[in-house]
């Protein structure tokens, strides 16, 4: 049902990207400009566990409104309870896009800002522990790969013509109905 919802909404929003025309001011950007490196942090705590993101991308700018890209996400796993602490590093590949909503609040807007709104599909496959998400998991040597889909939007302030600071709420799916993350899921970074 999250699925659906996500797609339709995604639908609508597009047909707001197509309506955005860049001005004649504007200078024709080349095949390097469209590359983009980017770095995000999360950290989630909730009771005994904290979870501690740090990922670094690289992306391609497409057209003005879509982005793709890869990550390399680590994760800093710490769960205290009384009996034991659990401390584990979670690593793993994923993939993103990025569809740009609005990309300068100014121009649909009476407000002064170059902000914008976009919204983000990502994947993400995950190496970690196996005792992480399965109690049962006798050995705790063993590792698993668990894969998890996220959906959302954001706001982005651009710094400069190739640099911005961006806030993200995505809601994350994992097909085994094992998550490692909470939703939502809050990430801040940047780009440039």
């Amino acid at each position: 049902m999250r699925f659906l919802f996500l797609t339709i909404v995604l639908l609508v929003f597009s047909m707001l990207m197509f309506s955005q025309t860049p001005t004649k001011d504007e200078k024709p950007v080349t095949i390097k400009d469209r590359f983009f490196l980017g770095l995000h942090f999360n950290m989630q705590v909730n009771g005994a566990v904290t979870l501690t993101e740090l990922t670094p991308s690289a992306g391609f700018r497409f057209y003005p409104w879509f982005a793709a890209g890869i990550k390399l996400p680590y994760e800093f796993y710490h769960e205290k309870v009384i009996a034991h602490t659990v401390n584990s590093h979670i690593f793993g590949i994923g993939a993103f896009t990025t569809f740009q909503i609005i990309s300068d609040f100014s121009k649909v807007l009476p407000v002064k800002s170059n902000g914008g709104l976009f919204a983000q599909l990502e994947y993400e496959n995950l190496n970690f522990e196996n005792y992480i998400l399965n109690a049962s998991a006798t050995n705790s040597s063993e590792r698993a790969w668990n894969q998890t889909y996220f959906g959302g939007i954001g706001l982005n302030q651009k710094i400069n013509k190739r640099s911005s600071v961006y806030i993200l709420c995505l809601l994350a799916y994992s097909p085994s109905n094992k998550l490692i993350y909470q939703n939502p899921v809050i990430r801040f970074g940047f780009t440039f």
